[in-house]
């Protein structure tokens, strides 16, 4: 990533201005209902959004994946992780544990099988 790093940077500053002042504020609707915790809204809104990260590797290694052993091994992982994030997020903003569900069952592999020039077992597709 050496050479797109000033990029990397760039779009995150931009996603962070634009999204984190937004759940910010949903963040402090929750605190004042009683239905969140957070010291500070825009920090926890910070937190939650840079805790997407945590799957970054996963994503990559999923569309990495030849093979239906790799391909399945590949979306059991980033479902692992989505669940850990989503409990991290519960617990960053004071949520019964399973409160934030990232994606519903199954999204993982059609999300893998919708990928372009791939079918769902990671055979390249010839694009015709």
């Amino acid at each position: 990533m050496p050479e797109n790093i000033v990029l990397y940077h760039r779009m995150h500053r931009t996603v962070m201005a634009v999204m984190a002042p937004a759940l910010a504020r949903i963040i402090e609707k929750g605190r004042r209902e009683g239905s969140m915790a957070s010291n500070d809204p825009l920090i926890s809104a910070e937190l939650v959004l840079l805790l997407g990260a945590v799957t970054h590797g996963a994503v990559a290694d999923q569309l990495a994946a030849e093979g239906a052993d790799a391909l399945s091994q590949a979306i059991a992982a980033f479902e692992r992780r989505l669940a850990e994030q989503g409990l991290a997020v519960d617990r960053i903003l004071g949520l019964p544990d399973g409160t934030a569900r990232f994606v519903e069952p199954g999204f993982v592999a059609a999300m893998a099988a919708a990928r372009p020039n791939r079918n769902p077992l990671g055979a390249t597709v010839a694009a015709g």
